[in-house]
């Protein structure tokens, strides 16, 4: 099951900020000049850069915590919580590709590939319906033999 949270989080680490007029609304550079060591002097919320960091995480927890308190307590939370998941989970994906060379590779996610698969096609193969891929690495495979 996806965790909404993790979102939340993503955004706070991102931009250090969660709450409306946590940063002061300027981005902040150090007064050393720029190439300089940024302290804490400079952004008091240096400190989430750790992001392995005790402090970082028990930060990360508390704020989790409250988001999902706030999200769960809407009326509407269940029924957006469930269209999500359902979009996150179709079987109807677009594969995105990347052309390197001759091919176009992916990466994919399904029920049968937990861990996923480097794929590739050409790009005649592509523009079908059901295009033929080639495994290029089967990073569950790969698991079970290490």
């Amino acid at each position: 099951m996806h965790n909404f949270t993790t979102f939340m989080v993503l955004g706070a680490a991102v931009t250090g900020c969660v709450f409306e007029g946590q940063c002061g609304g300027a981005e902040q550079t150090s007064s050393a000049g720029p190439g300089a060591k940024v302290t804490a002097a400079d952004d008091p919320y240096v400190w989430l850069e750790d992001v392995t960091g005790e402090k970082a995480l028990a930060w990360a927890k508390a704020q989790n915590a409250l988001s999902t308190r706030e999200l769960e307590a809407s009326p509407d939370f269940e029924k957006i919580r469930q269209r999500l998941l359902s979009i996150m989970d179709s079987k109807e994906r677009i594969p995105y590709p990347a052309k390197h060379g001759a091919f176009y590779y992916n990466f994919w996610r399904d029920e049968k590939n937990a861990r996923g698969l480097f794929r590739r096609t050409t790009l005649e193969e592509f523009k079908k319906s059901n295009p033929a891929w080639e495994t290029v690495l089967d990073l569950d495979q790969l698991a079970a033999t290490e």
